[in-house]
This record gives structure tokens, C-alpha cells and sequence, in this order.
């Protein structure tokens, strides 16, 4: 039996150490090779991002070896890119200029193992840039940031401090829409959701893949309640001169539209020989038939099942779940939802 890899964070070392790895390579491929070029992942910590990030590293950096047997293996091409990695954990920002320092040397260590010359006259962020287009002349570059708010968190008492920290990383990070051509993919992970105005100013590209990958697991694993509360947590966000709060239809279109955009199986208005169903759902385990009203849950379970609207899943040989959700005006949301198992 393998052992388990408690507080290890390195991919390579989990590999070489034969401790146990639990497959997510076909995950990691549909991230790489998806749409979007920049993506950001917020968790708490001890989340598996940094090893994520190792992850992406050693793919980035072509070390085939490593993925042996796992299920990417034999799905990409593994010609190396210029890799830069930096971990926020391991820096040092007592002060933004500490901070601008730190980078600084960061920029002139990574030019220095792939053999590039940075001029020593530009601050920090300008080698950041610089960096950039000196590797993409070898490859375009892949930029993976660990722990991209630590900087701002830990000093979050010291308000004059968090800002001056946090202006200093926009500075930074800007340099990243700036050079877009040189760049392949970027990976960004931290702690907490920051505006993108506030830090990542000019990036208005970049994926929030948190919530997306909430909504994908949560109906792929039929936990119906964490679907639902990420769905509230969306809707919740929309700023209210924007609604149009009485129409069951504007909830409906939202819902639809979060769902089909992030790649879940959803059909609207289906029709039947007893009605129209609001949407369906299908996973590789589940149907769901779901129906909206703008009352209660009560009335929208009610008229699946006065409408039969399962009928047409009766030799299905995956379970159907009946959801009906009530939305409520005044709070502006689902305010609440009811499932039953056939």
C-alpha cells in the first residue's frame, strides 16, 4: 500500500517517493487546453493548490517521466515552456519596498536559469515584463503564482501597509495583460477574492474557475445543497438596478445561462404531452428535472408531479431527481428548493 502524502505540496516528490497520487490529470488537461488563457483559483489554504501548481509546473516544464501511468500521459505533446513560478508564501513583504526588492531579485534568479540578461537598471516590474519577452523567444510562457494575496492578508491589521502592498502587486500584475502575446497560460491561486480592479487591473480576462468548479462538483457529486447555495452566492451578487426582481423568466435565464456557459448539460423548456419543463439536467449518474416558480418550492414540486413531467425518464437507467425552486422577490434570489428521488 502506498503512503499517504500528508503535507507534502510537490508533485515530483509524491512521484519519485511512490506516495499515493489520486488521478487529476484529465481535470488539469481540460484547464490547459480550454478557452481561456488566464484562470484564478481562490481556496483556503492546505486546498491543494500549491500542488497544483507543482503539477503544472513539471507538465509546463515537459517531465514526461513523472506522468507515467496517469491519464495524461499520452494526451499532450510535452515540449517544454518557459516557466515562471513564483510562491508568495516564500517572499519577503514587511514592507512594500522589501517586496519590490524581493521580486526584483525573483525576476533576476528565474532570467538566470534559463540563461536570459535582465537589465539591472529597471524596477521590478519592468523585469517582470522584460522577462517575459526574452523566454517567449524561446516558447511562448507559462506563469504560475502561488499565493498571489498573501502579501495583502498578512498585513490586513496594518491597513496602510495592506494597500501600499497591495498597489505594489497591481504594478506587477499588470505586466501580465501587457505581455498577453508572450503568454500561453497563467495560473493564479490565493486565499481571497480580491476586485480585479483593486489587483489584477486591466486583466478583465481572467477565469474565476472557484465558483465554476463548486457548481460542476456539486451536481456531478448530487450534493444538491452546495449547488444550490453557490447558485444563490451568483445571483446574490448581481447588483439589484440590474434585476428585474417579479419575472420568474430573468431567474430562469440567469440560471440557464451560469450553467450552460460553464459546460453542464442543461436543456430549457422542453416540452411534454402534459406541459413544458422548466430545464433537465444530465450527468452520467442523474436526470434532474427542475421547475421555477416565483412563489414557493412547494408549488414547483407540485407541478412536476401533477404534469409528470418524469414520465419521459421512466426507463432511464440513471436515478431522476425532482428539484423545485421558489424565487422571491423582495430577497432578490432562490428563497428556497425542494428535491425528491424517484
Amino acid at each position: 500500500m502506498k503512503k499517504l502524502p500528508i503535507g507534502i505540496q510537490t508533485f515530483r516528490k509524491i512521484i519519485e517517493e511512490n506516495f499515493l497520487y489520486i488521478d487529476k490529470t484529465q481535470e488539469i488537461y481540460n484547464l490547459i487546453t480550454g478557452d481561456s488563457q488566464y484562470h484564478l483559483l481562490t481556496r483556503p489554504r492546505r486546498f491543494g493548490k500549491s500542488l497544483l501548481i507543482s503539477t503544472l509546473q513539471e507538465l509546463f516544464a515537459g517531465n514526461k517521466q513523472l506522468f507515467e501511468g496517469l491519464w495524461i500521459h499520452d494526451k499532450i505533446d510535452w515540449q517544454p515552456h518557459p516557466v515562471i513560478h513564483i510562491d508568495f508564501s516564500t517572499l519577503n513583504y514587511k514592507t512594500p519596498d522589501r517586496l519590490e526588492e524581493t521580486l526584483d531579485r525573483m525576476m533576476l534568479k528565474i532570467a538566470d536559469t534559463y540563461g536570459v540578461t535582465l537589465d539591472p537598471k529597471h524596477y521590478y516590474n519592468e523585469k517582470f515584463r522584460e522577462l517575459i519577452e526574452k523566454l517567449s523567444e524561446q516558447r511562448q510562457v507559462v506563469i504560475l503564482i502561488d499565493e498571489y494575496d498573501k502579501p495583502i492578508i498578512d498585513k490586513i491589521s496594518d491597513q496602510s501597509l495592506a494597500l501600499a502592498n497591495r498597489d505594489a502587486l497591481r504594478e506587477f500584475y499588470s505586466v501580465i495583460k501587457a505581455s498577453d502575446r508572450h503568454i500561453t497560460f497563467a495560473f493564479i491561486t490565493g486565499v481571497s477574492k480580491f476586485s480585479k480592479v483593486s489587483v489584477f487591473s486591466g486583466l478583465n480576462n481572467l477565469r474565476d474557475i472557484t465558483l465554476i468548479d463548486r457548481l460542476v462538483a456539486s451536481i456531478e457529486a448530487n450534493d444538491i445543497d452546495t449547488f444550490f447555495s453557490t447558485l444563490q452566492s451568483i445571483i446574490a451578487s448581481i447588483p439589484y438596478n440590474i434585476t428585474i426582481p417579479d419575472r420568474e423568466a430573468y431567474y430562469h435565464t440567469i440560471i440557464y445561462l451560469i450553467l450552460k456557459l460553464i459546460g453542464i448539460d442543461i436543456q430549457a423548456e422542453i416540452q411534454t404531452n402534459q406541459g413544458r419543463i422548466d430545464a433537465i439536467i444530465q450527468t452520467d449518474s442523474h436526470n434532474y428535472i427542475m421547475e421555477f416558480k416565483m412563489g414557493t418550492a412547494e408549488e414547483a414540486l407540485r407541478q412536476i408531479k401533477e404534469k409528470q413531467y418524469h414520465h419521459p425518464f421512466q426507463t432511464s437507467p440513471n436515478p431522476t431527481i425532482l428539484i423545485g425552486a421558489g424565487f422571491d422577490p423582495q430577497a432578490r434570489n432562490i428563497s428556497a428548493y425542494l428535491t425528491e428521488s424517484l
